[in-house]
């Protein structure tokens, strides 16, 4: 799907991912960069808790996920956002995890228009995926006090389901995490 010199393109298959490989490399160099730099760790601390952050984990799992990999792209097939359901089970239930690159060139720098385009990703990636996968709900789980991804799962219907007390380690503390699912009636009564 193209849309303001946007495309959205699901990787269905290897030599897809493979051409995109290098360009999903470095948007998630980029997130890890600002993902270490927003933990403020010391670079001998940053490598165990590196390998274990959503940064981590899509590296490590990108390809194997495929079908279920979306890229954000422009004309020039620069990358500005990546979106992978986990632990897949047609019929039941996706989880969603998401990055985007927070650099975006001057002429997209507006939030307001950086925020439409990935709300319009987020749109397509979600209808491709209940279309598909004949999802009944698809999930997002983060930390509890994330307001940007709180905000974007409630703008694409998600409700809040549960709160996890103390149930992830990061930057050497527990946080809680929330837990946030959009069943497939929700979303297409919103189309």
């Amino acid at each position: 799907m193209t849309y303001n010199t946007f495309c959205c393109i699901r990787l269905e298959t290897p030599a897809r991912f493979e051409r995109h490989r290098a360009g999903i490399q470095s948007l998630l160099a980029c997130y890890q960069s600002i993902l270490l730099d927003d933990f403020s760790l010391p670079p001998r601390e940053a490598s165990p808790e590196a390998a274990t952050d959503l940064s981590g984990w899509l590296t490590e799992n990108t390809s194997s996920c495929l079908p279920w990999v979306w890229v954000l792209h422009d004309a020039g097939q620069n990358l500005y956002a990546l979106a992978v359901l986990s632990q897949v089970i047609p019929g039941r239930h996706a989880y969603l995890h998401g990055v985007s690159r927070p650099d975006w060139p001057v002429s997209q720098a507006s939030p307001r228009h950086r925020q439409a385009v990935l709300t319009r990703f987020a749109q397509t990636v979600l209808k491709d995926a209940f279309d598909t996968g004949d999802f009944h709900k698809i999930k997002a789980e983060f930390e509890a006090d994330n307001l940007g991804a709180r905000g974007f799962c409630l703008r694409m219907g998600f409700s809040r389901e549960a709160c996890f007390k103390r149930d992830n380690r990061i930057r050497g503390q527990w946080r809680d995490v929330a837990v946030y699912s959009l069943f497939r009636e929700r979303f297409m009564e919103r189309l």
